[in-house]
């Protein structure tokens, strides 16, 4: 089987320089299916990127200039969509067999591609924004995307893959019938996570981590907001942030406005995965406030680490969690009961020590191994 992955992005080396929930599904995908199988994936490249690689097996094209940006930049976007179908001449001596888009912007090009080489065609979808795109990118941006999204939605895929029951719930709202959506979860590999045995050695101040993005949907803001409230029982209270993105700014003026800068770290964009697990394993808690997620990897990632989080009440992360196994859920946008969730785990020692169990066996059955098998079967099932 000759599997052609296309997606915005796709990490530099076998580290996995990952920045989004996206990126680390294909990378990780990709290197699974790449044991066995001829994996191929067609991504965009930054200036001083080598423009063919292979990492782990898999053969990685590099076709179309794409800085890294969560903002509109159609130019630059549709430019990529269009460098990836004049990239078919590169995939013609050995043609894929299946053709998968890992994102919005790639299932058009993606569908396009497979029909070309007669392969099959999967568009995989970590959540549908039909109805919610001028408010969440703008009245430009989000008119071509949902222009671009219902364009999509309308191809005769093979197949289509939904990392969570709530995304495919989705997508059947938005006509695609049940029996054509199968549900595929993200994952982690245990062997990337700390043991009970081995947790480093935490943050000598109590620590809030958040990984997120940092756009208006993740909410950052609420986080910053809790923390104000937390101070006067937790002085010693601190907050570390991994992301970047278009609200930087925003966040670190309203960190100084709310007088605890001195408590929010920024930590930007880290260069390897094992960076994002260290600070990560040595903090006490995750707290993410996202209002729009199909799947909420970072709560995943926590929990395999045996860190228990606070993380917003909605559809993805009741999920992911059931329920709230593995920490705490909160009313989302409500900075003060994130607080005393946080306050409430931080102060109940045996509460915590049930939390951080109960989510390593969550987290036990997302392995990317068993991912991998499970894509395998469906991709051979289309061939047969």
């Amino acid at each position: 089987m000759h599997l052609c992955m296309i997606t915005e992005y796709f990490p530099e080396s076998a580290a996995g320089e990952v920045r989004g929930g996206v990126e680390m599904r294909a990378f990780h995908c990709a290197r699974q299916l790449a044991r066995h199988h001829q994996v191929t994936v067609l991504t965009s490249y930054a200036h001083g990127r080598a423009h063919v690689q292979t990492i782990d097996r898999v053969r990685v094209l590099r076709c179309g200039k794409l800085p890294y940006t969560h903002s509109g930049a159609l130019l630059s976007r549709l430019r990529f969509a269009w460098s990836v179908l004049r990239s078919a001449r590169l995939l013609a001596a050995d043609p894929p067999d299946i053709v998968e888009g890992e994102n919005f912007l790639c299932y058009l090009p993606t569908f396009a591609l497979a029909k070309k080489f007669r392969a099959k065609s999967i568009a995989v979808y970590h959540e549908s924004w039909i109805g919610s795109w001028i408010r969440h990118k703008g009245l430009i941006t989000g008119f071509f995307g949902s222009v671009w999204e219902r364009f999509a939605l309308r191809k005769p895929w093979d197949a289509m893959i939904a990392v969570s029951n709530i995304t495919k719930h989705q997508l059947v709202m938005n006509g695609i019938a049940p029996h054509r959506v199968t549900v595929v979860p993200n994952g982690v590999d245990p062997l990337n996570y700390p043991t009970p045995e081995l947790i480093p050695t935490k943050y000598p101040r109590t620590t809030i981590c958040c990984i997120a993005r940092l756009t208006p949907e993740k909410h950052v803001d609420t986080i910053i907001r809790a923390l104000v409230l937390l101070v006067p029982q937790h002085p010693d209270i601190q907050l570390k942030i991994i992301g970047v993105g278009a609200e930087e700014q925003f966040l670190r003026t309203l960190a100084d406005t709310l007088e605890v800068s001195d408590r929010v770290e920024f930590l930007g964009f880290l260069p390897s995965h094992a960076a994002v697990v260290e600070v990560l394993a040595r903090s006490h808690l995750l707290c993410s406030a996202s209002t729009l997620e199909g799947f909420g990897i970072a709560i995943l990632e926590a929990m395999a680490c045996g860190i228990p989080f606070v993380c917003s009440r909605i559809p993805a992360h009741e999920e992911i969690t059931q329920h709230g196994q593995g920490g705490m859920l909160f009313a989302a946008g409500n900075a003060e009961d994130l607080s005393e969730k946080v306050h409430f785990l931080l102060v109940h020692p045996k509460e915590y020590q049930k939390r951080s169990a109960q989510g390593r066996a969550r987290a036990s059955h997302f392995s990317w191994s068993q991912i991998g098998t499970q894509l395998e079967k469906k991709y051979l099932e289309l061939l047969a």
